[in-house]
């Protein structure tokens, strides 16, 4: 059997933001926004080219329209041309390009804060995974315990069958007691493996061998300031939020683009070099020109674009107002999350307390003889409730805490100090 591998929970955030799906698709988005940013940037930066030929020709002067005089012929040559030379062009005024470069830009800026939301979201879902583990874990521990004192309970059932003080059903009841406690064991066993499995993969590790988990992440309240004022802070910080409103900037530049094309544009273009027979027989020349494109007729095409362009902005607004609403809906229903957890685990751990003193008293007192198994039955069943519901309180409190770090925009930073009940 393969040796256990330790892993703490600031190894699995770490290795989940290396190796995790979302953010390495999310980190290709942003090379292919700086592709486009390049390329569109492009068009407004000149050009520069060198070319050298050398060709040996012979022509048809009456084929370029001058017919030679009567009696001669019309070809020329052969004869050897050389060629080198440098060529520049470039844009001197393009409102379109120009709007077009900075739509591109601002849509990088996007991409690199949507990368930002997936390394917050695979964080906390690294950690959710975590705390699943964490849970099922515990849960094998509670049936593991709940075993034990199902085997002790049946085996006293047994000896008090034998001494005559006990009757069968009493055996019986404690048998199947038992039995279901197994059964529990085998089924959290196998839920802990499970979730392992899926833990493993989600950090990049090899799926053969089991895990120990090192951190325990126990009930740590975590100090919540004024909720008005964390509304305020995710507003400010919530990478989502800052990416949908440079969307909002790249489609404004979108529909600027699309208007701009009406207007003139001016480049430039120039060429200098040496021309002759051979390398070694040259002169040089060179050539200026400088073209206007004034744009009358487009058959509707820039009419098309600006429209398409305008619902593109809208869509990107609507996405945005909606966002902004949603980030406090987030906030308040994480602040609302942990309160109501907290409380849940409180009563929780007392209530597993109070079930733990009534196993005790029901084992005592069935010892004693002055109570039959069903008493011990009933309060071993009650003991496993009560584990159950503390193992889920703790893990809603805790996952409620994820939230609230994701819902903050800190979870790539937070989320470990969060579960540790250490604002930041």
């Amino acid at each position: 059997m393969s040796v256990p591998r330790d892993l703490s929970l600031e190894e699995a955030l770490a290795r989940g933001l290396k190796s995790n799906l979302g953010a390495l698709l999310a980190a290709g988005r942003v090379e292919t926004a700086e592709g486009a940013r390049r390329q569109a940037l492009a068009r407004l930066l000149p050009e520069l080219s060198a070319e050298v030929s050398d060709s040996r020709q012979k022509i048809d002067l009456e084929a370029y329209g001058f017919p030679p005089p009567p009696g001669e012929s019309p070809l020329v040559g052969p004869f050897n041309v050389f060629d080198a030379r440098l060529k520049v062009s470039g844009t001197l005024f393009d409102a379109a390009a120009a709007a077009r470069a900075h739509a591109a830009a601002r849509a990088l800026t996007s991409e690199r804060l949507t990368y930002q939301e997936a390394r917050d979201r695979v964080s906390a879902a690294v950690a959710d995974l975590y705390l699943r583990a964490l849970s099922a874990s515990a849960r094998v521990e509670a049936a593991a315990a709940e075993v034990e004192t199902g085997r002790a309970t049946a085996e006293e059932a047994e000896d008090r069958q034998k001494a005559g003080s006990a009757a069968g059903i009493e055996v019986l009841r404690a048998k199947v007691t038992f039995a279901a406690a197994r059964q529990r064991w085998i089924e959290a066993r196998g839920e802990q493996q499970k979730t392992d499995l899926a833990l493993a993969r989600a950090v990049g590790l090899p799926l053969d061998r089991p895990l120990h988990l090192t951190d325990t992440v126990p009930f740590a309240l975590l100090p919540l300031g004024d909720v008005k004022a964390a509304v305020a802070r995710a507003l400010e910080q919530r990478p989502d939020l800052a990416s949908a409103s440079a969307q909002v900037e790249a489609a404004e530049a979108s529909v600027a683009a699309a208007r701009r094309q009406r207007l003139p544009s001016l480049g430039v273009r120039a060429d200098w070099g040496s021309i002759g027979s051979t390398a070694s027989d040259t002169e040089h020349t060179y050539s200026v020109a400088a073209g206007l494109r004034i744009p009358l007729f487009e058959g509707g095409r820039i009419a098309g674009d600006v429209r398409e362009a305008q619902g593109r902005l809208d869509q990107a607004r609507a996405t945005l107002d909606d966002l902004r609403s949603r980030v406090e809906l987030d906030v308040r229903s994480a602040y609302l999350d942990q309160e109501s957890a907290a409380e849940r685990v409180e009563v929780a751990s007392e209530a597993r307390e109070l079930a733990a003193s009534q196993l005790e008293q029901a084992q005592d007192r069935f010892t004693a003889g002055v109570a039959d198994g069903l008493e011990v039955v009933q309060a071993q069943e009650a003991v496993a409730a009560a584990a159950e519901r503390y193992v889920s309180a703790l893990y809603d409190f805790n996952r409620a805490k994820v939230n609230l770090a994701l819902a903050l925009g800190v979870a790539e930073n937070a989320t470990a100090s969060f579960l540790r009940g250490e604002p930041r």
